[in-house]
């Protein structure tokens, strides 16, 4: 999905500003709730902020998808 894609390099693009990252990686885990659809692979490619917002957010809503 290139909507998921973009997130994701803007999410690990360190130019920009941290709390663009981190919502990046909210937005990522609103997505993949909303279409029930997650795979780890596509978590573990965000980097640091990113990747604790999108952790974050998965385990508060849908903490199984973790396990």
């Amino acid at each position: 999905n290139e909507t998921i894609e973009e997130l994701i390099r803007v999410a690990n693009d360190e130019n920009n500003p941290e709390i663009v990252r981190a919502s990046c990686g909210e937005s990522l885990a609103e997505i993949w709730l909303r279409k029930n659809e997650f795979t780890v692979k596509e978590l573990l490619r965000l980097k640091g902020v990113a990747n604790k917002e999108a952790t974050a957010f998965l385990q508060a809503k849908k903490p199984e998808w973790l396990k």
